[in-house]
């Protein structure tokens, strides 16, 4: 009875969702800016059905019967033909901003189902006073770097954001800026994206506009000399590297120009100064690290690995201590924790892995946390007869280099 009175409801919905559910007309979120294109799509509205909208059909519009702005003063809708990128535009449809002012863009469709309908969508426009450079590897926003960097004789991508005082614009405005070596690239997501192909030498280069009176952001071309910062970190920044044999640890690095740090950043030349602890993979005192796929550093014994990091031949810029252990591997078979797993001897302790910095106690018969130990120390093994050990099981402990 109960599955006849679900199937019954399954059939009501779907035939509930043949029924014309409107169209949906998707233009700007934001005012568009005085100038600039944005894609228009229209659609179905099954997506937005109420209700039972996973049996919802969808139809195809089999024509637009209109396609305009209430207001062609403000801003007007062409066809991707009429675009200045040509064959890039992939929207049927585009609106124009032309004015400041507020508008409305209509349309109006037969579709499939052999209906016609139509929706309209409120479009501000503004004119654009400031244009923005945005580093594309940033998090976008008033927060992003408004200096674009790129390495010398190579090139880069970055974002041009248009605002009219603090609100940012929507669409993509062609020849927003002009400089040497720079290309609009049109990619008909709304946006304005440029390429840049940095000169040979280093230099900094203030763009320019035609449309707008400001432009806010310089594109700088640096090389070696213009780097003041190499920030080297490695994978074991929240708890010490910790080994039972000789292996290596992974580092990464990465260049700061005046505090930025570039999309694309420079091979960078590291030092041990510490070559008895800690070296290049194949035990070289200095060696390359390669600023997208990062290094390692082997290390040799228990110590501080002392590593400076600096432009290949250039003077060292940062110098970084990395305390590695040499620690006692549990003995085979014994219990390891697993926190919330059963455990055998009551007040055992124990390592949670070999390189952790935590440590388990056996409580009513099951793993829990004891501690954490402290950044500069690491989890180790000491007999069972050291006090407060539990005789006859592992004992672990935290402990600082020797």
């Amino acid at each position: 009875m109960r599955r006849s009175w679900f199937l019954a409801l399954l059939a009501a919905a779907a035939m509930a969702g043949c029924k014309d559910h409107g169209a949906t007309l998707f233009g700007p979120d934001r005012a568009l800016a005085v100038g600039a294109y944005h894609g228009l799509s229209f659609a179905d509205a099954c997506n937005k059905a109420e209700g039972f909208a996973i049996f919802c059909t969808s139809q195809v519009v089999t024509q637009i019967v209109e396609a305009d702005t209430e207001d062609p003063s403000v801003a007007v809708v062409i066809l991707a033909k009429d675009h200045p990128a040509g064959a890039l535009a992939r929207h049927e449809y585009y609106v124009v901003g032309k004015k400041a002012g507020k508008t409305s863009v209509v349309f109006k469709a037969m579709f499939d189902d052999g209906s016609v309908r139509e929706d309209k969508i409120g479009v501000s426009v503004e004119a654009a006073d400031t244009l923005r450079l945005a580093s594309r590897c940033s998090d976008g926003g008033s927060a992003a770097p408004a200096n674009v960097l790129v390495s010398v004789g190579h090139g880069g991508t970055f974002y041009v954001e248009a605002l009219a005082g603090n609100e940012q614009l929507d669409g993509w405005l062609p020849n927003a800026v002009i400089a040497d070596g720079l290309t609009d690239t049109f990619l008909d997501d709304n946006l304005i994206f440029y390429s840049w192909q940095a000169p040979p030498t280093a230099v900094v280069i203030q763009p320019q506009s035609a449309a707008v009176p400001t432009v806010v952001g310089t594109l700088t071309a640096y090389g070696p000399d213009q780097v003041t910062e190499i920030v080297l970190s490695s994978a074991n920044q929240l708890s010490p590297a910790a080994f039972t044999q000789p292996g290596d640890f992974f580092l990464t690095t990465a260049v700061l120009v005046h505090g930025q740090a570039p999309c694309q950043s420079l091979p960078v030349e590291l030092r041990s100064s510490t070559p008895s602890i800690c070296s290049g993979p194949s035990g070289e005192p200095v060696w390359m690290a390669d600023s997208d796929f990062g290094t390692h550093a082997t290390v040799h014994a228990e110590g501080a690995c002392v590593l400076e990091a600096a432009m290949p031949g250039g003077s060292v810029l940062t110098t970084q201590t990395f305390p590695v252990f040499f620690v006692q591997a549990p003995l085979a078979g014994s219990d390891t924790p697993g926190f919330g797993q059963r455990c055998l001897v009551e007040g055992q302790t124990a390592c949670a892995g070999y390189a952790s910095y935590e440590i388990g106690v056996c409580r009513g018969g099951q793993w829990t946390l004891k501690e954490e130990c402290p950044l500069d120390q690491a989890c180790d093994y000491v007999p069972d007869s050291t006090s407060g050990c539990a005789a006859g099981a592992t004992c672990a402990r935290c402990r600082r280099l020797r």
